[in-house]
């Protein structure tokens, strides 16, 4: 026959202690997450408005950069006569901000028409040369033949 085993007395009790710990860990862990997650009310603080100075300082250190940069340049080169704008100054689309000295532009213009103008009279001459000169009558010489002498 096999003889029963004998549980120790107290073994029993130290397996109850053990589940009582490990279900007060467990209800311990629950209170804190429900307490760490739960949405807290906005405080407010209600204050009567005045008119009064205020004095504040903002030390900051960085690179200012513009929200919007714009390189400008002319559609031709010279040297700049005019400028209507300041740095800083709030500008329109199609605002002249800036004029260019004419004065070589205009000797520019002023020797392209003349080009131009030469140009116009040899074509006039190249035509009347053309219409009024003579051609020569086309002949045996011109048919790629050889011309024969004359008969006596």
């Amino acid at each position: 026959m096999t003889a029963a085993r004998a549980v120790p007395p107290h073994s029993s009790r130290r397996r109850g202690r053990w589940i009582v710990a490990a279900l007060l860990i467990v209800v311990v862990a629950a209170v804190a997450v429900l307490l760490a997650t739960r949405a807290t009310p906005p405080s407010y603080r209600l204050a009567l408005a005045s008119r009064a100075t205020v004095d504040q300082t903002l030390a900051s250190s960085g690179t200012v950069s513009p929200v919007d940069h714009a390189d400008l340049d002319f559609a031709v080169a010279g040297t700049v006569a005019t400028v209507s704008a300041t740095v800083g100054q709030h500008v329109t689309a199609g605002q002249q901000l800036a004029g260019l000295d004419t004065g070589t532009l205009d000797a520019t213009v002023a020797q392209a028409r003349a080009q131009a103008a030469a140009a116009q009279n040899k074509l006039a001459q190249d035509e009347t040369g053309q219409t009024g000169a003579r051609r020569p009558a086309p002949g045996p010489a011109r048919r790629g033949r050889r011309a024969r002498p004359p008969r006596s």
